[in-house]
């Protein structure tokens, strides 16, 4: 039984430990966002993407270290992967937010609720972006 489940961890590892990083990422985004829409008065929109932002940086961090346990060290190479990470982010950063505006600001849905719809779209991307893209084994 312990051999099938470590079987199973080291085949699926990197999946997991991505939704539990990408899961905290969503808590970053929703907690920050939280702070600048509610707490300091910052607009739906203009919070929306600040709190992607700092998402954005928290992620690159637990994605490079956890999740694809990369050991590029030399820091033009990590700003490189951190300049490819960001531009992907920023991708589907303009679309969580044209999603947000089209759903919450134009189309009146609660704003949280679409968050979450638009949270598991992106997540979904950022993965084969990451996976595919920036932390690609060579």
């Amino acid at each position: 039984m312990i051999k099938k489940i470590r079987a199973l961890w080291e085949r699926y590892r990197e999946i997991i430990v991505y939704v539990f990083f990408g899961g905290l990422t969503t808590l970053v985004d929703f907690g920050s966002y939280y702070l600048f829409s509610y707490l300091l008065g910052v607009g739906g929109d203009a919070a929306n993407l600040l709190s992607q932002l700092t998402a954005i940086v928290f992620a690159f961090v637990v994605n490079k270290l956890f999740v694809f346990r990369d050991k590029i060290t030399e820091p033009l190479r990590v700003l490189s992967q951190f300049l490819s990470f960001a531009s992907m982010r920023m991708l589907t950063l303009f679309l969580n937010s044209a999603l947000f505006w089209l759903l919450h600001t134009a189309a009146g849905f609660n704003d949280f609720a679409v968050k979450a719809v638009v949270s598991v779209l992106v997540v979904i991307l950022n993965y084969i972006f990451s996976k595919l893209v920036i932390f690609k084994r060579r």
